[in-house]
């Protein structure tokens, strides 16, 4: 997604848009989204092992997704203010996401 945000963050930034058109629209994203968001879900419940969760499974889902639109779409922000990002600017924000994300899940990364 990150490569994607340098070369085309109009397409990311219409996905974060999708999530405010209202009626009739949010029934076709929950729609598209539910499956995924069940899957990340079940697999948060069980699929990281048998210690103890401090946070819903779901609401860590959500917040990831939003974590992960919220710094991709950034880089459309930062066009705007005219701070052309980089690829070293892409790669740092990837690598801290990367960390904020193994942080709320509790796991250690490789």
């Amino acid at each position: 997604m990150f490569s994607t945000a340098g070369r085309r963050p109009e397409l990311l930034g219409f996905l974060r848009e999708m999530g405010r058109l209202g009626a009739p629209h949010d029934a076709a994203l929950a729609a598209a989204l539910s499956p995924l968001v069940d899957r990340a879900t079940t697999f948060l419940r069980t699929g990281l092992g048998p210690r103890p969760r401090s946070h819903d499974p779901q609401t860590t889902v959500v917040a990831a997704y939003a974590a992960v639109l919220g710094a991709i779409t950034e880089i459309e922000v930062l066009r705007r203010l005219q701070q052309e990002p980089s690829a070293r600017l892409l790669v740092r924000r990837r690598r801290e996401l990367l960390s904020y994300l193994s942080d709320l899940l509790g796991v250690a990364r490789a």
